[in-house]
């Protein structure tokens, strides 16, 4: 009876080998400053997330890129940021289309693929919340929690988890011709207390 129940066990952990084998991100609780956002670490932290979901699904670990492609994302941002909207089609300092903005950064990669989202600095989670102090931005939760801004770590969960929930972003993420990505966010003063706008680039 005990050899039995030992073997469905490791049967059990054998079939769920490569979810336990795949580490959760333990990311950065360091709060995004409204001034001065830190791409390197946020990039990071998004890329510590997608390559998490990518090990559940089976698919290679992603790479940051060694080149422009965070500096070209973060115009990219940047601009959308500014003009207060959500597109692929950008500004012409910044590249109108994807493949302008992919050549900006002097690659010619066999694949590319961009990502978008844009989600509040604090950490509404797409739940309910009403406004304590709109001049201090002060927010609570229906059951009186304090509501605080996005760190690194929160604000990459979250927007890859938005990413997950949407089927193109979704094949985006776990595309397995894809190599490398760099993200960047910017932060525009709409909504309650600011709007993180986040452009995502992949390359293969």
């Amino acid at each position: 009876m005990a050899l039995r129940i030992l073997r469905i066990a490791f049967l059990a952990l054998l079939a769920a080998g490569p979810a336990l084998a795949c580490r959760a991100p333990s990311g950065s609780d360091i709060l995004i400053p409204r001034d001065r956002i830190n791409q390197a670490m946020l990039s990071r932290a998004i890329l510590d997330e997608v390559n998490y979901v990518r090990c559940r699904k089976g698919r290679h670990a992603l790479t940051l890129a060694q080149d422009n492609l965070t500096n070209v994302a973060l115009g990219h941002s940047t601009w959308m940021a500014s003009a207060g909207t959500m597109s692929h089609v950008g500004g012409r300092e910044t590249g109108r289309t994807l493949t302008d903005r992919v050549r900006r950064a002097g690659l010619r990669p066999a694949t590319y693929a961009e990502n978008l989202a844009f989600l509040p600095r604090y950490r509404f989670g797409g739940k309910p919340f009403r406004v304590a102090d709109r001049a201090s931005c002060q927010f609570m939760s229906v059951d009186g929690h304090r509501i605080g801004q996005h760190s690194y770590q929160s604000l990459a969960r979250e927007v890859v988890t938005m990413w997950m929930k949407s089927p193109g972003h979704r094949r985006n993420l776990l595309d397995p011709s894809q190599r490398r990505m760099s993200a960047a966010a910017s932060l525009s003063g709409e909504g309650y207390c600011g709007r993180f706008y986040v452009t995502q680039i992949f390359t293969g």
